[in-house]
C-alpha cells in the first residue's frame, strides 16, 4: 500500500517534470493535467491506488478526518499558542491530513472559507498567519512546500479541478468547515455585543465571522444549501454576491430605513421606549403583505383607539390581528419579541442591546433570485434554510462594507423595490418616519387668554416682544424636564413636534404654536374622516390646552391631499417659508374683506399657510348647509369652489416680503374647534363636555389630570407677569383645579372695565 502523503508528493514530482499523473480504477479516471508554473495535487476523494493500479484502501481508511489531524499535529501549531480560534487550526491542519477534497464543491467551501479569513484580517496578515501554522505543525519539508505553494499561487486558494471525481467518499473537509463554522458562531453568539469588526481590529473576532459562514457553504448535490436554483457552483454564487453588493450599494439611501423609523418613533412619543415598543409590535404584528403606509397607518389606528379606551380593530386581517395587538398593548409578551428579525430590526434606535438579525421579506427574497415554483415572483414564506442563507449571505456583505446587517438589507431591499415598481431609490426609501409625516394633523394654539375670561385683558395692547415672552413662558408649561409634550405624551399621542409661527384670531396677530399630532384616517375611507379614538384624543388635547391657558377656543385640523377639488374645503398657499406677522396680517384682513367676516383666519402650515372653509361657513354643491345650526345667515356661506376663488383673489392681492414665489394646492380636512365662554363656565366646562362626549372614562381622568397639574404651573408664570408688568389676573377661573382658593396671595384682584 501506498502512504498518501507518498503518493502526493510523487504527484508533484510528476508535475514538476511536465509529465502528466493519471489512475484509473473501473469507468472512474483522475486526471491532473500540467498548469505551468502551479502544483496540483490528487483528490482525496479520488480512488486510492497502488501505482500498478491495484486498488488503494478504502479512503476512510487512510485519510485522517480534522478532529484527528489537529490531535497528531496540534502540540506543534503556534496558533493555538497565540489564542486563535483552534477551528482555524483545524482547517489548515486539514490540508497536510486529507489532501484535497475531490468533489469540486467540497474544495469551494474549504478553500472560499479560508479566502473569506483572508479578506476579513487582511492577506499579508493572513498569509504569514498560514505560513506560521504549517511551518510549525510538524510537516515533512516535501510536505511544507506543497501546502506554501498553494497559499502563494497566482490567486489564493485557487485550484485547478480534475477532470473526473469519484462517486461518494469521506466529506473529510465538509465535516470540518461545517463544525469549525458552528463554533465559530456559538463563539460570536456568546460574546454578542461585546466584541467589533473593524479594520486593524480583534484577529480572533475577524476570523471567528469569517469562519462562521461556513455551514451554508455546503453544497448537496452540487446545489448551495437554501440558496435559490442555479446557485451550485463557486462561480455562481460568486456572481450572486457581485450582484448583492452592487444592489446594497445602489440602496444606500434606505441604508439606515430601520435606524430612521425607530428614532421617529421613540421620538413622537417623548421619548418613552415601552411605548415605542408597542408600537412597533403594531406595525410589526400588521405587517404581513402590506405596504409600508397601510402596515403604519394600522398600527397607528390600533394605539389610538387602545388610549382612546375604544376597541382595537385595525389591520388587513383584523380578526387575528387585532387580538393579538390588543393583548400586546394590555401587557402581554409577544413571542416575536425573540424570534421576529423585522420587529427586532425597527428596534435599534430605540434598544440597541437587541442583536440586530436579517429580514427575509419579499422583497429580500426576489433581490436573491428566489421565485415561486411556476417562475412569478416570490410571493411565500422562506424555508428555515433559504432564511440562513440570506442572512449568512447578507452578513458577510455587511462585514465587507463595513456596516451592520440590518443596514444591508434595507439597502438591498430599497434598490430591488425601486427597480421592481420603477421608482427612484429615494421614492423606494420610504420609511415609518415618513409614514409618520403622512399622518399629521395640527392643534393651533395662542398663548394670549381669552378675552371672555378677562384674565391679563393688558396682554392684548403689550409690546409683541412682551407677548412674545409670554407665549415662551407659556409653552415651557406644557414641556417635561426632556422638552417632550407632557399633554401629548400623557393621552399617548405621537407626536412628530411642533413649530412657532404667528396666529391670527379675530382680526388680530399674536404669536402662535402649531402643534402636530400623528393622528390616522378611519378604516375603510379614502380621505376626509379621522379614526374616531383619535378624534376623542385630539378633543382631549384641545381640552386641555383650552382650559390651562384660558382660552376661548382652540381649533385643529388633519389634511388629507388625496381629495378631489369638490370635496377639498381648505387651500394651501405654499411660499417656500413661514408667513411673516405682516403678511399674515394682511392676508387675514383681505379674506376678512372679500369675505365679510372673520373666521378664515390664516393657519400656519410648513412653507406657508392653510386656509379653511369650515363648517360653519360652508354649504353644499347643491346649496345646503353643511352644518344646518351655524350662525351663519345663508348669503354668507360659500361652496368649496366660491372658497377656492375668494382664495385666489386674496392671493392676488398680497403683497409678499420678498420674491418668494407662490403655489396653491387644494386639500380636505377633518376640522374641528372647540371653545369655552368663560363668562358663564368659569371652569372650561365647555371643554370638559367637548373632551367627555366621547371619550373613555380613563381619558377623561387623564383630561381633568392633566388640567390639575399644568393649572399649578401655569399659575406661577401668570403671578410673575403680573408682577412685573402689573397685569391684572381673574382667580374666579380655573378654580375647580386649583384646590387650595385663589391663586393670589390676597383677595381676587379685579380686572378693569373693558
Amino acid at each position: 500500500m501506498i502512504d498518501l502523503f507518498q503518493a502526493r508528493r510523487e504527484s508533484h514530482e510528476a508535475r514538476e517534470l511536465g509529465h502528466e499523473f493519471k489512475i484509473q480504477e473501473g469507468g472512474v479516471s483522475l486526471e491532473v493535467p500540467r498548469v505551468e508554473g502551479q502544483a496540483f495535487y490528487p483528490s482525496g476523494d479520488a480512488p486510492r491506488m497502488t501505482r500498478d493500479g491495484t486498488p488503494m484502501e478504502n479512503i476512510k481508511e487512510g485519510l485522517a478526518d480534522l478532529p484527528k489531524a489537529v490531535g497528531s499535529a496540534g502540540a506543534g501549531l503556534v496558533a493555538g499558542a497565540a489564542g486563535l480560534p483552534g477551528d482555524l487550526v483545524s482547517l489548515i491542519g486539514g490540508l497536510g491530513s486529507a489532501l484535497f477534497p475531490g468533489d469540486q464543491g467540497r474544495l469551494e467551501a474549504f478553500t472560499t472559507t479560508m479566502t473569506d479569513i483572508s479578506e476579513a484580517i487582511g492577506s499579508e496578515r493572513f498569509l504569514g498567519l498560514y505560513t506560521d501554522i504549517v511551518n510549525n505543525a510538524g510537516f515533512s519539508e516535501e510536505d511544507k512546500k506543497m501546502m506554501l505553494d498553494v497559499a502563494e499561487g497566482s490567486s489564493f486558494f485557487s485550484i485547478p479541478g480534475a477532470a473526473a471525481v469519484a462517486k461518494g467518499g469521506v466529506d473529510t473537509i465538509r465535516s470540518g468547515v461545517v463544525r469549525a463554522g458552528e463554533a465559530a458562531q456559538a463563539r460570536l453568539d456568546d460574546a454578542a455585543g461585546s466584541t467589533t469588526l473593524a479594520a486593524g481590529g480583534d484577529m480572533e473576532t475577524a476570523i471567528d465571522k469569517a469562519l462562521s459562514y461556513a455551514g451554508r457553504k455546503v453544497r448537496k448535490s452540487g446545489q448551495v444549501v437554501g440558496a435559490p436554483p442555479g446557485i451550485n457552483s463557486q462561480k455562481t454564487l460568486d456572481t450572486l454576491r457581485v450582484n448583492l453588493e452592487a444592489a446594497a450599494k445602489e440602496g444606500e439611501p434606505g441604508r439606515f430605513w430601520y435606524e430612521r423609523s425607530g428614532k421617529a418613533i421613540l421620538d413622537a412619543l417623548g421619548g418613552d421606549k415601552e411605548e415605542a415598543e408597542k408600537l412597533v409590535q403594531a406595525i410589526a404584528i400588521t405587517s404581513a403583505t402590506t405596504g409600508v403606509k397601510p402596515n403604519f397607518d394600522h398600527a397607528l389606528r390600533a394605539y389610538a383607539q387602545f388610549k382612546a379606551g375604544r376597541p382595537i380593530k385595525t389591520g388587513r386581517f383584523p380578526a387575528a390581528m387585532s387580538k393579538r395587538v390588543q393583548a400586546v398593548f394590555e401587557g402581554t409578551d409577544w413571542e416575536g419579541r425573540k424570534t421576529n428579525n423585522f420587529y427586532i430590526n425597527l428596534m435599534r434606535e430605540i434598544d440597541p442591546t437587541k442583536v440586530q438579525g436579517v429580514t427575509a421579506d419579499i422583497w429580500m427574497m426576489r433581490a436573491f433570485g428566489f421565485k415561486n415554483p411556476d417562475g412569478s415572483p416570490y410571493s411565500g414564506s422562506p424555508t428555515d434554510a433559504q432564511y440562513t442563507f440570506v442572512e449568512e449571505e447578507t452578513k458577510r456583505i455587511a462585514d465587507r462594507l463595513g456596516w451592520e446587517p440590518q443596514q444591508v438589507q434595507a439597502a438591498i431591499w430599497v434598490a430591488n423595490k425601486a427597480k421592481d415598481e420603477g421608482t427612484s431609490v429615494a421614492d423606494a426609501a420610504f420609511d415609518y418616519s415618513d409614514a409618520l409625516l403622512n399622518n399629521k394633523a395640527q392643534i393651533s394654539w395662542e398663548s394670549i387668554p381669552g378675552r371672555t375670561g378677562n384674565h391679563l385683558p393688558e396682554m392684548f395692547d403689550a409690546p409683541y416682544e412682551v407677548q412674545q415672552e409670554y407665549h415662551v413662558a407659556v409653552s415651557k408649561v406644557f414641556l417635561d424636564e426632556d422638552g417632550n409634550d407632557l399633554v401629548a405624551k400623557e393621552l399617548g399621542i405621537p407626536t412628530p413636534g411642533d413649530f412657532e409661527a404667528p396666529g391670527y384670531f379675530e382680526g388680530k396677530v399674536s404669536p402662535g404654536t402649531q402643534t402636530e399630532l400623528a393622528i390616522p384616517k378611519a378604516g375603510g375611507t379614502k380621505y376626509g374622516e379621522v379614526e374616531p379614538g383619535a378624534l376623542d384624543l385630539m378633543h382631549a388635547y384641545a381640552a386641555v390646552r383650552g382650559v390651562v391657558m384660558k382660552q376661548d377656543g382652540v381649533g385643529f385640523h388633519r389634511p388629507f391631499y388625496n381629495a378631489t377639488k369638490t370635496d377639498s374645503q381648505g387651500v394651501l398657499i405654499e411660499i417656500g417659508r413661514q408667513f411673516s406677522e405682516r403678511e399674515t396680517k394682511q392676508l387675514g384682513e383681505i379674506m376678512a374683506e372679500l369675505s365679510g367676516h372673520t373666521d378664515y383666519n390664516p393657519i400656519a402650515a410648513p412653507g406657508g399657510v392653510r386656509l379653511i372653509n369650515f363648517a360653519f361657513a360652508r354649504k353644499n354643491k347643491d346649496g345646503s348647509k353643511a352644518m344646518e345650526d351655524t350662525w351663519f345667515s345663508d348669503d354668507m356661506l360659500r361652496t368649496n369652489a366660491e372658497f377656492h376663488a375668494l382664495v385666489k383673489q386674496a392671493v392676488e392681492r398680497l403683497d409678499l416680503d420678498d420674491d418668494a414665489g407662490v403655489k396653491l394646492g387644494t386639500f380636505n380636512a377633518q376640522e374641528g374647534y372647540v371653545g369655552n365662554d368663560w363668562s358663564v363656565n368659569k371652569n372650561g366646562e365647555d371643554y370638559i363636555r367637548a373632551a367627555s362626549s366621547a371619550g373613555s372614562p380613563d381619558l377623561q381622568r387623564k383630561v381633568r389630570s392633566l388640567i390639575s397639574k399644568l393649572t399649578a404651573r401655569i399659575d406661577e408664570v401668570d403671578r410673575d407677569f403680573s408682577e412685573r408688568y402689573g397685569f391684572t389676573r381673574n382667580a374666579d377661573i380655573n378654580q375647580e383645579y386649583r384646590g387650595q382658593g385663589p391663586v393670589a396671595d390676597g383677595p381676587p384682584q379685579e380686572a378693569p372695565d373693558g
